[in-house]
């Protein structure tokens, strides 16, 4: 990219471990750039460098406890799952890089994890984007027979991300070229044969049928607003593929949800919510019944 960012944002950088100078010099120009390339940007951002995910235990660990004594909430921050990850649990959005998960990846993927992270911080940029009020009717679960009821909550931190990342593409369409998004959903929606086999062999366990459900939603609710505008082909296999991982008898279902429903929701993330978790619990309750 040519020029330096104009857009001005104003921002810190944090770096645990060891990690290069000239790595974080890239990325932090890349973040720039990319809120000078949207026309937008939170009013403060704040960027942390890790060396590896021991380093995220040690920071969540401290930052969490000072979340729990203000807000007296347990709250998700940086994932070590991830190689980017964000949130706002302190009313302002915070950037979480992994390099020990995010150097390894192609170029182009690293572009679309920025691009989507960026965006991230623009949408959700506040304590209230990540406070999100549990619906009354997420108690409908408790009924079914889950060996582990906390399986429950994590449905929902799922569920929740799969959302933002629907947000996060809704814009996306809207703003640039999306060359580099096909390919991360083409890269991130692929199943390997070991994966496959392991959740076929496991369909009549709700809880892992429940999990998986929501774990790739979190890929097709992103993926969808990006084929939709594209109508890319490679895109649509991979988002069939991961739709065959689920039983034949809740196919429409889902892809009601995906194609019918998801269109109609907005940037509002607590509307959002409620307006789809009766057509998540919907799917859920059909395969506990069919397992039954």
């Amino acid at each position: 990219m040519v020029g330096d960012p104009i857009l001005p944002v104003k921002h810190n950088v944090r770096v645990y471990g060891n990690v290069a100078k000239e790595e974080i010099g890239v990325v932090e120009k890349k973040i720039l750039e990319l809120y000078d390339i949207f026309g937008e940007a939170p009013k403060y951002v704040e960027v942390s460098f890790f060396e590896n995910e021991s380093w995220i235990y040690k920071v969540n660990s401290r930052e969490a406890k000072t979340i729990k004594q203000i807000l007296s909430i347990e709250p998700t921050l940086f994932s070590t799952a991830h190689p980017i990850s964000s949130h706002a649990w302190f009313d302002y959005p915070s950037i979480g890089i992994n390099m020990s998960l995010f150097l390894p990846l192609p170029q182009d993927i690293k572009i679309a994890w920025l691009e989507r992270i960026v965006v991230n911080t623009i949408l959700h940029s506040t304590l209230a984007s990540y406070n999100i009020q549990r619906p009354p009717l997420l108690a409908r679960l408790r009924i079914l027979d889950f060996l582990d009821k906390q399986i429950i909550e994590i449905g929902f931190k799922l569920f929740v991300n799969s959302i933002y990342e629907f947000e996060i593409s809704k814009y996306l369409v809207s703003k640039q070229s999306l060359d580099y998004q096909i390919k991360y959903f083409i890269y991130y929606l692929k199943i390997s044969p070991k994966e496959r086999e392991g959740i076929k062999a496991n369909e009549r366990i709700l809880d892992i049928q429940f999990l998986t459900l929501l774990s790739r939603f979190v890929y097709l609710f992103g993926a969808m607003p990006i084929y939709v505008k594209t109508r890319d082909e490679k895109l649509l296999m991979g988002i069939e593929s991961n739709l065959s991982l689920f039983p034949k008898y809740v196919y429409q279902d889902i892809w009601q949800i995906l194609s019918s429903y998801l269109p109609m929701l907005t940037f509002d993330t607590q509307k959002n919510i409620d307006f789809l978790l009766p057509r998540i619990i919907w799917v859920v309750r059909k395969i506990d019944r069919y397992i039954k």
